[in-house]
């Protein structure tokens, strides 16, 4: 593994994360700070980080698929487990 790879995980909470630099068709957990197991998808398909599982672009949300649920809208506790926050209600609790 070279230096990058090693800091991948750094500054990470513990998880299941694609790899955006190959474009999602590989992925890597995290635990501590430290890579400890990395995968790579079948041909084709992309790394979903809501269902933590290798699927077709237009079922993973951006930047890795086609999907315009973004990513961004998620947190990942711990692997496996995945809670949704819609942002708007948020928003609309608060106003």
């Amino acid at each position: 593994m070279g230096d990058k790879s090693k800091d991948q995980c750094k500054s990470k909470p513990n998880g299941v994360y694609p790899n955006l630099e190959n474009g999602c068709s590989d992925f890597y957990q995290c635990s501590m700070g430290i890579k400890i197991k990395s995968g790579d998808c079948p041909q084709g398909l992309r790394f979903n980080s809501f269902t933590l599982r290798c699927d077709f672009p237009n079922n993973v949300p951006m930047p890795c698929g086609n999907n315009k649920l973004s990513i961004s809208s998620a947190v990942v506790l711990n692997p496996g487990k995945l809670f949704l926050i819609n942002l708007m209600s948020i928003v609309n609790v608060y106003c």
